[in-house]
C-alpha cells in the first residue's frame, strides 16, 4: 500500500474536500496504516483515531492557511476517503 501513497498540492485536494472527503492524519501514524483500516472497514480501530482527535475534519482555519501553503502533501485515496497527512 506503500506505493499509493501520492504526494500533491493542496489545490489539487480541494475538490475533495469540498465534497467532504478529506480526513487529516496525524503524521504519528502511517498513512498506510490508516489507509488499511479504512479499507477494511476496521470500525473500532477508526473511531479511535477519530476519538483522539489522530484522525479529523480540516478545520476551517486549516483550509484558510493551506490556500497560500506552496509545499506538497501526501496523502492516499480509499474511496469514497481522501487520507491527508497533516501539515506541521
Amino acid at each position: 500500500m506503500a506505493d499509493e501513497i501520492l504526494q500533491a498540492p493542496w489545490s489539487f485536494l480541494v475538490p475533495h474536500y469540498r465534497r467532504d472527503a478529506v480526513f487529516f492524519i496525524d503524521a504519528c501514524i502511517p498513512l498506510t496504516e490508516v489507509a488499511a483500516a479504512v479499507s477494511q472497514d476496521d470500525t473500532g480501530q477508526v473511531a479511535a483515531w477519530v476519538s483522539a482527535a489522530l484522525m479529523r475534519r480540516p478545520t476551517p482555519a486549516e483550509v484558510r492557511r493551506l490556500a497560500t501553503f506552496t509545499g506538497e502533501l501526501p496523502f492516499v485515496i480509499v474511496q469514497p476517503y481522501v487520507l491527508v497527512e497533516m501539515p506541521g
